[in-house]
């Protein structure tokens, strides 16, 4: 059976932190705040909001009923959408660069010419075309 999961934001003045958690996101914001309380949250600009006024978090939940395999690319559509944060941003970086490489892939593009346009070795290129079953 597939977990089910959910996609919350932490909102500050200053930024909105999205993030995702399998069951309910209600223990993931208990283990925030009990990082932020500490001063050891991985978000330093959540960590710096907080420390200057506890209050000003708010917490919501954005969407619930997400199968666990659907949970990443959720939470990459909600960062996008509300101009948001996420602790792992590299998590993203690469998949949307591995999409790209899939992209060129599909067009015909040789393995040099997508290496050279985007700067990624050529064993990338190849794991990305089995990655994607190209």
């Amino acid at each position: 059976m597939q977990k089910i999961g959910e996609i919350y934001a932490i909102r500050t003045p200053d930024l909105v932190y999205i993030g995702s958690a399998l069951g309910s996101s209600l223990s993931r914001w208990s283990s925030h705040l009990r990082l932020l309380k500490a001063g050891k949250h991985h978000c330093s600009t959540l960590q710096r909001s907080f420390m200057n006024d506890p209050t000003c978090l708010t917490f919501q939940i954005l969407e619930m009923k997400i199968e666990q395999h659907d949970l990443p690319d959720r939470e990459r559509f909600w960062t996008r959408k509300l101009n948001g944060v996420n602790a792992l941003p590299g998590r993203f970086v690469r998949q949307e660069k591995n999409e790209l490489i899939a992209e060129r892939i599909k067009a015909g593009m040789t393995y040099r010419e997508i290496s050279g346009e985007l700067g990624v070795s050529l064993g990338k290129v190849a794991k990305v075309k089995t990655q994607f079953g190209l």
